[in-house]
């Protein structure tokens, strides 16, 4: 029987990649559950009086997080970024291009850190939903490609839907003067000689995150990101990227 060993997840909150210095990450999505119930006269030759529904209701997700702040003369910093009230959270079981992920807005819940002296500063964080959580997939991982990045096919993007993207930028890039450009595109032909841009993000120098909602109708299924980098001395910058449809 073939089995799942968690080892390779990772989890992009803002400008980080914190798998690297936690201990463990149980990702738990719930759903509330209303009952509707409806009363009716008994008639003839029934026994049953009422009708009861269960129905979806709001969605949440949170992930607790502990580790160690193990971001060298940068984690005071870090603990900051990590601890802002609104930030976005990109979570998947594998690093591998084309796998699960799953993308939401995020707050954080609540926060500690410290220890004896001399140790290693541990941290625990919970981190809970702050919109709509989206399936999707991990699209780049790693050094931002010189060009197109990986494609894959999402679903059609409805009128009532819309397109979800992350993008995180999770180490400082070193160089001189860094920029990366970046943006997503979308072909109906499969073979982007049709490409169109869906989204176009803020310009990077440094670390950094951005997340865009794109309304449908979209009728394109084929998603690539694209890279253009600037700067001297050999600037790279590590990205994370993603892209639902919810």
């Amino acid at each position: 029987m073939a089995e799942l060993i968690f080892s390779d997840a990772f989890l992009a909150i803002g400008a980080y990649d914190v798998a690297p210095v936690t201990k463990g990450l149980p990702f738990k999505w719930s759903q509330e559950i209303k009952e509707w119930i409806c009363f009716k006269p008994i008639e003839a030759g029934t026994s049953d009086p009422l009708t009861r529904k269960r129905l979806p209701g709001a969605e949440s997700a949170e992930l607790p997080v502990d580790g160690y702040l193990d971001f060298g003369s940068n984690w005071l910093q870090a603990q900051a970024d990590l601890g802002v009230s609104n930030t976005i959270l990109t979570f998947g079981l594998s690093r591998t291009p084309g796998s699960l992920v799953y993308l939401f807005p995020a707050v954080m819940a609540e926060s500690a850190f410290g220890g004896p002296t001399g140790d290693v500063v541990p941290f625990a964080a919970t981190y809970q939903s702050n919109g709509v959580i989206c399936p999707g997939k991990l699209f780049d991982f790693g050094p931002a490609p010189s060009g197109p990045g990986e494609e894959f096919e999402l679903e059609e993007v409805a009128a009532d839907a819309n397109l979800y993207a992350h993008l995180h930028s999770v180490m400082l890039p070193g160089g001189t003067a860094p920029t990366e450009d970046v943006i997503l595109e979308s072909s109906a032909a499969g073979d982007f000689s049709d490409a169109v841009t869906r989204a176009t993000f803020t310009q990077l120098t440094t670390r950094g995150k951005e997340r865009k909602v794109i309304p449908g109708p979209i009728t394109d299924t084929t998603y690539r990101f694209n890279y253009t980098g600037g700067g001297t001395g050999s600037p790279v910058f590590v990205i994370r990227s993603a892209a639902g449809v919810r």
